[in-house]
């Protein structure tokens, strides 16, 4: 009787065994991820995205209609300012020049013709006036000459402005034969040719724009054109510094400074939203090769901080505000984080200043080295004051254990292979084993009593 309570008992404990583990089972913290208060410089910045450009680019374009007949220079050649590129055909355009240099001296030629006439009238106007004062002419006749000398002297003007306007028109002509000769404006580089031997450019008209050429741009300064949303355009001042990264170079940042903001705002294809165009100025990059119309983003700093208490942005949690019975006005919302302590999640309000994408900056409330709890979002949405927690191991962690665990496994394995047997172990295994085969006969024999 007494082996049947022994082993109603053992089986007892056996099958309540796990569901008294659960009773006493007293863990019940929250898995939360935790890190430590850091100092470290923070920037505050506005994310937009465009082009590189070059600083100062200009487009050639043709003044006069003609046939290109000779290319002087190629795509990527080098220009000084005033140096030829491009000529046109000028047959037409200098047969022009000779007919208004034959109407120059036309023009010359009566006025030298004019002069001569008037010289004769003023001669015989001066007998006349001498015969007219003996009475030996009539007054009619002196009268008449009179006349005609003095239209021959507004004839005389009238030649002169003539020729004034033909020496305009002369020029005008110069000026035309002289725009088949196309030179760059500026000192660069060619970045773009779009025109052939034997093609024919269009002069621009006020609707129609002219025949694009060729376009010149100067390489020793770089910049980027960026839109920025107007609801950010605020913050943006000339002077604030920007990192600039492209495609080529994703986590390399070009630096760079806002040299212009655009006066008015446009709109993007495709887009509703309004926005304005700001140029950043870069920094010399002698070992980065970028090119004009590369994509980029910039990030434009609008407020730095240097070594600041900053804590993962994610980590800081806000309070909405109440209204005041005394004052109607609303409470700015509290920002707190929660501090890990002896297994607690204490609350603990801060002041917090600029925020980067990642990180917050903490004016007031934290000190360096304080553990905070930072995740996972859910959990920490759900956290109270003083609630247990315990810190959920990192894969780190995890793998220096089973290195450890890995390094005793081969030291085990080593002394297996490189010590001799003992003679004591055997003969405590032999014990064991004789034990072992007393135990089960008395189970036998126990159980044919039982059974008996």
């Amino acid at each position: 009787m007494k082996k049947i309570l022994i082993f109603s008992g053992l089986a007892l404990l056996l099958v309540g065994l796990p569901f008294i583990s659960k009773l006493t089972d007293t863990r019940d913290a929250k898995q939360v991820n935790i890190t430590s208060v850091e100092l470290k410089p923070l920037k505050s910045s506005i994310l937009a995205s465009g082009t590189l450009a070059f600083r100062e680019q200009v487009q050639l374009r043709s003044e006069v209609i003609g046939q290109v007949i000779e290319l002087h220079v190629e795509e990527a050649d080098h220009v000084n300012k005033g140096q030829l590129v491009i000529t046109l055909d000028p047959k037409n355009y200098q047969a022009q020049v000779d007919q208004a240099q034959a109407r120059v001296r036309i023009s010359a030629i009566a006025i030298e013709r004019q002069r001569l006439l008037i010289s004769n009238l003023a001669e015989r106007f001066e007998r006349r006036k001498s015969l007219y004062k003996r009475k030996l002419v009539g007054e009619d006749s002196f009268q008449a000459l009179e006349s005609e000398l003095s239209l021959s002297r507004v004839d005389l003007r009238s030649l002169q402005e003539s020729l004034l306007q033909a020496r305009a028109a002369l020029d005008q002509s110069e000026d035309l034969l002289r725009k088949t000769l196309i030179k760059s404006p500026i000192d660069g580089i060619v970045i773009q040719s779009d025109i052939k031997v034997g093609e024919t450019v269009i002069a621009g008209t006020t609707n129609i724009p002219g025949s694009t050429l060729m376009v010149i741009a100067d390489p020793s300064a770089t910049l980027t054109e960026v839109q920025v949303d107007e609801a950010d355009i605020a913050q943006i001042v000339e002077g604030l510094g920007a990192d600039i990264y492209s495609a080529a170079y994703p986590d390399t940042p070009l630096s760079g400074v806002v040299e212009s903001i655009a006066t008015v705002a446009r709109r993007a294809p495709g887009q509703q939203s309004l926005s304005f165009l700001v140029k950043i100025l870069l920094d010399e990059q002698d070992s980065l090769i970028i090119r004009p119309g590369m994509s980029v983003r910039a990030d434009i700093y609008t407020q730095t901080s240097e070594e600041t208490i900053s804590v993962p942005i994610q980590a800081v949690l806000f309070e909405e505000g109440t209204v005041t019975d005394k004052k109607d006005e609303e409470k700015e919302d509290q920002a707190y984080v929660f501090l890990f302590q002896k297994g607690k999640a204490i609350r603990k309000n801060v002041e917090v200043g600029i925020s980067s994408d990642s990180d917050q900056e903490i004016t007031k409330g934290l000190r360096k080295g304080q553990r905070i709890v930072i995740g996972p979002y859910r959990t920490l949405m759900d956290l109270r004051d003083e609630e247990e927690i315990e810190e959920i191991e990192t894969a780190e962690d995890n793998d220096s254990e089973q290195i450890d665990d890995s390094a005793a496994e081969d030291s085990s394995a080593i002394d297996y292979d490189t010590n001799e047997p003992d003679d004591s172990s055997a003969d405590d295994n032999d014990a064991e084993i004789e034990q072992t085969l007393e135990s089960e006969d008395s189970l036998d024999e126990t159980a044919l009593d039982i059974d008996y």
